[in-house]
């Protein structure tokens, strides 16, 4: 590799990725934000690496994003808060990205429950949710008393 006739003896590893119009023209405006040029060469240590595998892990896992353009997708929706329509939030926003396994089990068995019974659809899962905020605001969850 060869920068600006300074020579570096290092292995390095390629990365290409593909973005659609929308995400490519953010991706351009933040890496301009960032440094001189879109077309540049960016070197990381290891650990960056490793962190950046980290939390591409984390972010795939929160949000079921498995391929590494989508990924990057989703790191600059977080980054500056874009959203597909400006009407949506992302729960994790709101939560956080985990909850402890108990509460996880009961908040899965309330939703199954909602979907049994055909009060929310698969798809607006989220929906069970704002039932019981709703009830809780407005008092009639009794057990919090």
């Amino acid at each position: 590799m060869k920068l600006d006739e300074v020579g570096i003896d290092k292995e390095t590893n390629s990365v290409f990725l593909a973005f659609t119009p929308q995400f490519f023209e953010r991706w351009v405006e933040l890496v301009e934000s960032v440094g001189p040029a879109v077309d540049q060469v960016a070197i990381a240590d290891k650990e960056i690496w490793g962190k950046f595998h980290e939390a591409m892990k984390a972010v795939g896992k929160t949000y079921d994003v498995k391929a590494i353009t989508p990924l990057i997708c989703k790191f600059i929706e977080l980054a500056d808060g874009l959203q597909t329509d400006g009407e949506w939030v992302s729960i994790v926003d709101i939560y956080g990205a985990r909850v402890p396994k108990a509460v996880a089990a009961v908040l899965k068995q309330a939703v199954d429950m909602a979907i049994e019974k055909g009060d929310v659809k698969e798809r607006n899962k989220w929906q069970i949710l704002e039932y019981m905020a709703a009830d809780y605001l407005s008092g009639s969850d009794d057990k919090r008393q």
